[in-house]
């Protein structure tokens, strides 16, 4: 079996190389900050989502109200002109 022989020179060559590679802190933390920026944006869009389905409930609660109140008019009149309910 031949064994390799490699020169201190030739190993730090290498393992510099693989080093090149490697991200640095700073490329991490910027990465890092990227992301947070990008769920911050994301929860601020969950939020204003939030808002809107609040509000369309609220709409939709108001309205149901009136539609209550409506139908009973209606069918009150209805009784009073003797209309048969359908």
């Amino acid at each position: 079996m031949k064994k390799n022989k490699i020169t201190l020179e030739e190993l730090a060559k290498m393992v510099a190389r693989g080093f090149e590679q490697v991200a640095s802190k700073e490329e991490i933390d910027q990465r890092f900050d990227q992301v947070d920026q990008r769920f911050d944006d994301i929860e601020r869009k969950i939020d204003k989502v939030d808002l809107r389905v609040d509000q369309v409930y609220e709409i939709l609660e108001r309205d149901e109200k009136d539609f209550l109140r409506l139908r009973k008019k209606v069918q009150t009149l209805e009784k009073i002109v003797k209309i048969p309910h359908s």
